[in-house]
């Protein structure tokens, strides 16, 4: 799994309360570990992160 984040993540715990934009299984990961995943379409996806509507994308 990859993705760019707002922020540097070194242990599972900083995944809580993290917005990430995350289809499929990789979304269930996220959420498991305390984050939450918001679906947003693929044009905007850079245009949220710059604005804070997400944290993070993963692919």
């Amino acid at each position: 799994m990859g993705g760019w984040f707002n922020k540097k993540n070194n242990t599972i715990d900083d995944f809580k309360g993290l917005k990430m934009r995350i289809p499929g299984p990789g979304g269930k990961v996220v959420a498991g570990a305390g984050g939450t995943v918001v679906l947003t379409p693929g044009g905007e996806i850079f245009t949220n992160l710059e604005r804070g509507v997400i944290d993070a994308m993963g692919f």
